[in-house]
């Protein structure tokens, strides 16, 4: 019995984590906020895949494209606001 329970766990594949980051959706009317982010924020924000993915494809370090995309969110939000006359004035936007 030993042997058949060594067994079934040998044959199990190890999981692949898939560290995808949550998929930051852009509404409708985000186009208009677009060209307030960087280039290199506009194209990060814009590419599907896995942080690693992407860090491959733009030949940039995984914590540079995490870093890159926080930014792009947070300043997306405060745009968001803004235009939604949440938020009365642009004074302490994320850079």
């Amino acid at each position: 019995m030993n042997n058949a329970i060594s067994t079934q766990v040998d044959q199990r594949q190890p999981r692949k984590r898939q560290y995808r980051y949550l998929r930051f959706k852009l509404l409708p009317g985000d186009e208009a906020l677009l060209p307030h982010l960087s280039e290199d924020r506009r194209a990060l924000v814009m590419a599907e895949g896995t942080y690693g993915e992407i860090a491959e494809r733009f030949g940039i370090p995984i914590g540079t494209v995490r870093s890159r995309l926080h930014r792009a969110r947070a300043l997306i939000s405060q745009l968001r606001a803004i235009k939604a006359d949440k938020a009365p004035e642009m004074n302490g936007l994320v850079h």
